[in-house]
């Protein structure tokens, strides 16, 4: 960012087919997940990119479409989570080793979290979905819990800071196919509860990050 230096990672044109985009930061920052299609709608892989060396690995085939849950890397760089079919997966980041975390979890849910710790992943739901309420998944067992009913549920953003008693959500309310409003709201998971941060007239879509001190 000082030096705005630009370098091309992949060359233009040369990933095929992904529905949607979608590329993640390893957790060492020397390497970025992306997806790469496999010929069909919704059938990708997961990728690794070296940055130093541009050399790239696939890691996990068929790890669904960017379009609907993506592949999300643990915060201590030791697995994957991806969705195959209904199935959650569990890998390490090098593609090995896989288990199933939940048989019959929704692929189609918009996003999942960690948890700074990594021992839980938070499942949010389009707000199409028949159950519009977050799932929080223990890893070690792969147990879920429905958290309380949101009616609005039209989650864009989502972070979910090490000293937070929860994640922060980016979250829209919508009238006749319209946008009315969009905050940012605070996820209490200890009582399970969401509690507004922002009162601006401004939409919120998007959250990039979160300080490192609260």
């Amino acid at each position: 960012i000082d030096s705005r230096e630009e370098k091309e990672l992949v060359p233009q044109g040369s990933l095929a087919e992904v529905l949607g985009a979608w590329a993640g930061w390893s957790a060492d920052g020397k390497g970025i997940y992306y997806m790469e299609g496999r010929g069909k709608p919704g059938f990708n892989d997961l990728w690794r990119l070296d940055i130093k060396s541009l050399k790239k690995e696939c890691l996990i085939r068929n790890a669904r479409g960017a379009a609907m849950t993506k592949p999300s890397p643990s915060p201590d760089g030791k697995s994957i989570a991806c969705h195959r079919g209904s199935v959650l997966m569990m890998a390490g980041v090098d593609g090995q080793n896989e288990r199933v975390l939940c048989e019959r979890c929704d692929p189609t849910v918009r996003d999942m979290v960690w948890s700074p710790d990594g021992s839980q992943l938070l499942l949010v739901p389009t707000y199409q979905a028949q159950d519009p309420r977050l799932r929080l998944l223990t890893v070690a067992t792969g147990q879920t819990r429905a958290l309380a009913r949101n009616d609005t549920n039209n989650i864009t953003s989502i972070v979910w800071p090490a000293w937070s008693s929860g994640p922060f959500l980016a979250e829209y309310v919508v009238s006749r196919s319209r946008i009315q409003s969009s905050q940012i709201w605070h996820l209490n998971l200890q009582k399970d509860e969401q509690i507004q941060v922002t009162q601006d007239p401004e939409i919120y879509l998007r959250i990039f990050g979160a300080g490192a001190d609260g």
